[in-house]
């Protein structure tokens, strides 16, 4: 249950007189502690892993499409919003998403957690938090990455034209993180959520596989 306020990157869509609200979410959700898929050939060094080191595994995630994209062409063709984990264990958690025309995650941060994404299909727009005004770019695949570290406050969302499916790795795996909000008087809150929470009402891409 949310409190009072707006959150930062929030969107509503106009319906006659109504303001409809599409629905958030961040990236990840837990589902299992152990690997889900065959990781062998990612290089996974056993500890904690670096931002440069979260880089280099969503780019070789991206470039193993037999890790993931059997996963992903029900997804494309779909409504809401579909993820699957690929790799969870102590140090790093592995994820793959798909992006649909109007979706966003809202802007947020990841606690404790370093994190990376790479574009491995299509165009992933990312929007950084800033006072004066949010810096925003567009990620496209074979050129489009970021890594950052934990206190990076961004949202991330589709950014245009055919679905985009993006590759994400965080470390220490994600439990936590931050939605913020503005509330009525015009204070910046920040709310500390499970990201359970915010994938609790969506459909695991799995879920759509036919």
């Amino acid at each position: 249950m949310r409190m009072g306020g707006t959150f930062i990157g929030e969107r509503t869509k106009a319906c006659g007189d109504l303001e409809i609200e599409h629905q958030r979410c961040l990236c990840c959700v837990l589902v299992s502690a152990q690997p889900l898929v065959d990781c062998a050939t990612w290089s996974l060094p056993g500890r904690i892993l670096s931002t440069a080191e979260l880089h280099g595994l969503a780019a070789r995630v991206a470039d193993d499409r037999d890790a993931w994209e059997h996963l992903v062409g029900a997804a494309v063709d779909g409504e809401g919003r579909h993820y699957a984990q690929l790799h969870r264990d102590e140090h790093v958690d592995v994820w793959v998403l798909v992006w649909t025309e109007e979706q966003d995650t809202g802007f947020h941060d990841h606690d404790v957690s370093c994190g990376a994404f790479h574009v491995a299909q299509g165009a992933v727009r990312e929007d950084c938090l800033s006072v004066a005004a949010p810096r925003s770019r567009v990620l496209r695949a074979g050129e489009g990455h970021r890594a950052f570290d934990a206190a990076h406050v961004h949202q991330v969302g589709h950014g245009g034209g055919p679905p985009a499916v993006s590759i994400h790795a965080c470390s220490p795996p994600l439990n936590r993180l931050g939605a913020y909000r503005i509330e009525e008087d015009g204070t910046l809150r920040r709310e500390s959520i499970s990201y359970e929470e915010e994938l609790g009402a969506e459909r695991p891409v799995e879920a759509t596989v036919r």
